[in-house]
């Protein structure tokens, strides 16, 4: 049978750069986030070489990234940790059963069947026990590839909001914007950014139909500069470089570009994974900061 040489290769990557003690107690500290600081070599017990050594290999595995100021768990670096290293350490913790499991099995008293649901069991219970604790219950991940779809997902969790909705779109959907605005007359607080390009869009095909005499056009433009307009939505203006969605800080949406075609809805991905929403929502208050309460007069998709 032939091992095919370049899965097991990434592999192997992953467990050489975890392989070490102080690569591995980097690795548990990320999950927090490490400061980029120079006196972070003291701060975890390491020298300077050894600590940026050790890092650097974790960077280079693809498990551990800088994030602003911070060098945490990348995507894959959250599911290893979630997946693999917190489960390894649960079955640790039964390592006295399963010598026990081993000793009936040489003992060739027990069939390999009731060894298997010995074995089950222990796991089973672990999992259960790590599960309750919230410990590493794996994070959620959807990925939908048509609008109508994702526009669905983002609605159903619009709907599931108590207390913050946090919106960023280079798209015009009517319904989603009902739907947000019945929300946020719940008190539940509400923040979009639109893009730039997609307002001035809609501006432009506006001013073609709209015979500025009519006594509803002021009223009207106002609409379409921000279609949360006259509610107490927070609504701000900027290049948005992809939509994304944050409900509660805990469930999160993102727009999946493609940058040979990037005006084209390509497909979004969405998940409950604590580190994702951390990341997208620092990076949503930049871009808030940035962001303009009115629309500029010139400005091209």
């Amino acid at each position: 049978m032939e091992l095919d040489q370049q899965p097991a290769d990434k592999v192997s990557k992953l467990f050489r750069a975890i392989s070490k003690k102080e690569s591995l107690n980097l690795f548990l500290l990320a999950k927090d986030g490490i400061e980029a600081e120079s006196s972070a070599p003291q701060k975890v017990g390491l020298s300077r070489k050894m600590y940026y050594t050790r890092l650097r290999q974790l960077v280079d595995a693809g498990l551990v990234s800088r994030y602003g100021n911070r060098y945490s768990h990348t995507v894959l670096g959250r599911i290893i940790y979630q997946e693999y290293v917190l489960s390894l350490f649960e079955r640790i913790k039964d390592t006295k059963q399963l010598e026990m499991i081993e000793i009936l099995k040489h003992a060739g008293r027990f069939s390999d069947y009731d060894i298997d649901n010995f074995v089950a069991k222990i796991m089973n219970a672990a999992s259960s026990s790590v599960s309750r604790n919230g410990t590493i219950s794996p994070p959620k991940i959807e990925i939908f590839w048509s609008y109508e779809a994702s526009a669905s997902k983002i609605a159903r969790c619009v709907d599931l909001a108590r207390n913050t909705i946090v919106f960023a779109t280079r798209f015009y959907n009517e319904t989603l914007i009902n739907t947000i605005l019945l929300k946020a007359k719940s008190r539940v607080d509400v923040r979009i950014l639109a893009d730039v390009g997609m307002v001035t869009h809609y501006l432009e095909m506006e001013k073609k139909g709209l015979q500025m005499l009519d006594k509803n056009a002021a009223e009207r433009m106002n609409v379409v500069k921000d279609p949360w307009y006259p509610s107490s939505v927070n609504r701000r203006v900027t290049s948005v470089p992809f939509s994304m969605m944050l409900i509660d800080g805990k469930e999160a949406g993102v727009e999946l570009v493609d940058s040979s075609s990037p005006q084209k809805f390509t497909g979004a991905l969405y998940t409950n994974d604590e580190g994702i929403c951390k990341q997208l929502m620092d990076f949503y208050d930049k871009l808030w900061l940035q962001a303009s309460d009115n629309v500029p007069e010139k400005s091209s998709r």
